[in-house]
Order: C-alpha cells, then sequence, then structure tokens
C-alpha cells in the first residue's frame, strides 16, 4: 500500500471509530434523516447512541410511500414524524431497478422489499442491496421480516410466513447468499385459513401473527412449533410489536363511525414463553416504558423509546356516503374503505388526539424503522 493511500485508510478509520462524546455533539445537531446517514457510515454510531443522554428528540420512525411523481414509479418518500423545527421533513429515492416495489418489513435502516418475484434487502442510505431467494406464486400473501447478528452491520436472516391451504402453515427462511428457502410446516386442521399479519425473530424463536390473533411459535433448536390460542374477540385489532427483546401485543377497538380506534379501548400484553399465554400489562407498568408505539394494520408496527407513551397509527379512511330521505324514513349512511391513510396518534399520558399530518397518505405508506 503506498503512502497516499495509507494516510487515506488512516482517515476512514478515525472517522468509523468517533469518540462517544464527539457523536453525541453531532447528534444534537442533525436531524432523523442525517443521523440515519452518519450511522451507515460512522462505526461507533450504534453503541455510542446507547447512551446518549439526549433522549427528548422524537423515535426514529419515518413514513415511506410512493413519491407523487407522474413520471416514474420508482421513487419514493421518507416523511419525518417529528414536529421539530430541526428535523428534515422528507426525503426522496429515487431507484430506477425498484419500480413499483413494495416494502415488506424495515429495521435498522433496512428495507425487505418485494418486486413481483424478487425479494432483496435494501438499505437507502447505503444503497447496499441483498438480493434473496425468488418467492413464487405458490407463496400466496406471505408476511416478511429479517434479524440481525450482534454488529447490526446488515441482515443475518430472512423470514417469511404465510398460510397455504387449510390448516398448513408455513415458515420459510434464507440468509444471505442463500439460493433457496429452506421450508418449515405446522399443521392443524383447526386452523381456518386467516391471512398472515407479520413474522418477528427474537434470539432463537420465530413469532408468526394472523389476523386474528393467532400466536404460532417456532423454536430454530428444537424444531418445535407452540400454538397460543387465538381471542374470542375477534371484532378487536391486535398488533404484534417487539419491544426491548419481549413480544408485545397491543389490541385496540375500532368505533362504528369512522373506523378510528378507541383511545379508552388500548391494551398492551407481553408474552410470556413459560406459561404460553399473554400476561396483561397495567397502565403503569406501560407509562415507565417511556415508549412510542407505531400501529398499522397491514403488519409493519415498531416500538421506539422515547417521548412518552404515545400510539401512532396509520388506519385507511372510512368514507361516508350521504344519507337521503325515504318518505320519513333516513336511510342508514353507508360507510366505503378509500384508498388513502391518515396518520393520528394518541397521547396516552394527557388523553389527547389529533392527527399527525394535515394531508393523507397513499394506501401503500407504511413505518419505516431508520433506528
Amino acid at each position: 500500500m503506498d503512502l497516499e493511500n495509507k494516510v487515506e485508510e488512516e482517515k476512514k478509520s478515525r472517522w468509523c471509530l468517533l469518540p462517544d462524546l464527539v457523536v453525541w455533539m453531532v447528534k444534537d445537531r442533525l436531524g432523523m434523516f442525517s443521523n440515519a446517514r452518519m450511522a451507515s457510515v460512522c462505526r461507533n454510531w450504534w453503541y455510542a447512541s446507547l447512551s446518549y443522554p439526549n433522549h427528548k428528540s422524537a423515535p426514529p420512525i419515518c413514513i415511506m410511500q410512493p413519491a407523487n411523481n407522474k413520471n416514474s414509479s420508482s421513487c419514493y418518500d421518507f416523511i419525518c414524524t417529528s414536529t421539530s423545527q430541526r428535523e428534515e421533513e422528507k426525503f426522496t429515492v429515487n431507484l430506477p431497478d425498484f419500480d413499483e416495489a413494495k416494502l415488506v418489513f424495515s429495521k435498522h435502516g433496512w428495507l425487505l422489499m418485494k418486486r413481483k418475484y424478487s425479494l432483496f434487502l435494501f438499505n437507502p442510505f447505503t444503497k447496499v442491496r441483498i438480493n434473496l431467494p425468488d418467492v413464487k406464486d405458490s407463496f400466496g400473501h406471505f408476511a416478511g421480516s429479517f434479524s440481525f447478528s450482534t454488529s447490526l452491520k446488515q441482515p443475518q436472516c430472512v423470514f417469511i410466513f404465510t398460510y397455504l391451504v387449510h390448516g398448513i402453515l408455513w415458515l420459510r427462511i434464507a440468509h444471505p447468499g442463500d439460493k433457496t428457502w429452506t421450508e418449515y410446516n405446522y399443521v392443524n386442521q383447526r386452523i381456518e385459513y386467516v391471512p398472515a399479519r407479520n413474522v418477528l425473530a427474537i434470539g432463537q424463536k420465530v413469532f408468526c401473527f394472523d389476523n386474528h390473533g393467532g400466536l404460532f411459535i417456532y423454536d430454530l433448536v428444537t424444531q418445535i412449533w407452540k400454538e397460543v390460542d387465538r381471542p374470542a374477540n375477534d371484532y378487536f385489532g391486535w398488533y404484534m410489536v417487539e419491544h426491548q427483546g419481549e413480544i408485545m401485543k397491543v389490541q385496540s377497538k375500532y368505533d362504528s363511525r369512522g373506523g378510528q380506534p378507541c383511545p379508552d379501548s388500548f391494551r398492551i400484553f407481553r408474552y410470556n414463553d413459560a406459561s404460553t399465554a399473554w400476561e396483561r400489562l397495567s397502565y403503569d407498568d406501560v407509562k415507565v416504558k417511556d415508549s412510542s408505539w407505531f400501529l398499522n394494520t397491514q403488519g409493519c408496527c415498531f416500538s421506539a423509546k422515547g417521548h412518552g407513551f404515545k400510539l401512532y397509527f396509520l388506519k385507511q379512511h372510512l368514507v361516508s356516503l350521504a344519507s337521503s330521505r325515504v318518505g320519513m324514513m333516513r336511510r342508514r349512511r353507508e360507510m366505503v374503505i378509500s384508498d388513502t391513510f391518515h396518520a393520528r396518534f394518541h397521547d396516552m399520558i394527557h388523553r389527547t388526539s389529533q392527527s399527525l399530518f394535515p394531508y393523507v397518505f397513499r394506501r401503500t405508506a407504511r413505518w419505516v424503522n431508520l433506528a
């Protein structure tokens, strides 16, 4: 290695290993997206952030949706949820090779994307793409996620969960570089077809969650399945979220007028593996966690430390059609589902609720975790 290259490598090394105090000072002056870009090039960013003393910034969650660009379907907007003036509102990524790609899951700045039969991992800040084995028509509608090694450098393992036929659940697993999926199935004739909601992996266990609140757990070491009975109240909304190494379930009931979650109906449960059951947490138990919860009926749900006890949600609009009179009787208003989402949040401490943005989002909008 010549002297010029050696000097350049030493500069990069010093940059990647910034002291914690310097990282904190930089973090104080950057918005969410700039922080995410820095995390992709500074090796010590993740570890310095764990002891970062300023926790007043908004959770690093944003909304991803196709950009409003008539000339291209490969542009995506990342919209910040923070209201802080120093935060950038959004940034747009143009990915010509990702025309009409859809988001499946996100974590630590990485996206799991699907385009036709292709499935791949992508980092919007470093532009690194990792191709995965193709998904076939026979996979049907599936939920997907991925896990990391301890280094958090890039995803280590990808999971796909789906129902194919009556009574059979499929879990497929692949690592970057694999050519095919490794398949596992769980057969239970009592299971009716229910769409997959989401799938999460913690340690050596994979948690598969369906739309009616059913939970199926696969142990990668023992190769044994566990099933947790689904609740009787299917009219409730169910969301599964990973929170600090635990599996949490958020329950809410929707009102009959606009399909809005009722703030007073929110309940949070923690999965107890020893008893294979859910344990309801008290309000005080949840409040002290100082966490915000980002919920979406499409399965991309997260929790984030800081900013108090707030519940954010993306929900499809229900549009009321005009009513009309028939004689002395008024015809009942009909509610139809629109093709747009709105973003709202409930402050569970101050018991307030408001819109997060003054505009609506496309139906394909999803929460994205850039932490």
